[in-house]
């Protein structure tokens, strides 16, 4: 897993659903207020993306060698 810019900054879950073309809190509230630049990231299951373009850009299957080639073990 690649470390981000966030990952040794103290974070907040919130739990969001999309509803009416907004991102709310789970239980229906609006969500807080967030500072200008906030970056952040949505972790969603593929199905309920729609764009098909989308889907595959961010799904693309990579491989990368865990050694190089004819690595003596």
């Amino acid at each position: 897993m690649m470390l981000d810019w966030f990952d040794t900054l103290n974070t907040t879950v919130l739990p969001i659903e999309f509803k009416n073309g907004k991102f709310v809190l789970k239980d229906g509230q609006k969500l807080p207020a967030i500072k200008e630049g906030a970056r952040a990231e949505i972790v969603i299951p593929t199905f309920y993306i729609e764009d098909k373009k989308i889907k595959e850009e961010y799904n693309k299957e990579q491989i990368f060698p865990f050694f190089p080639s004819k690595t003596a073990l």
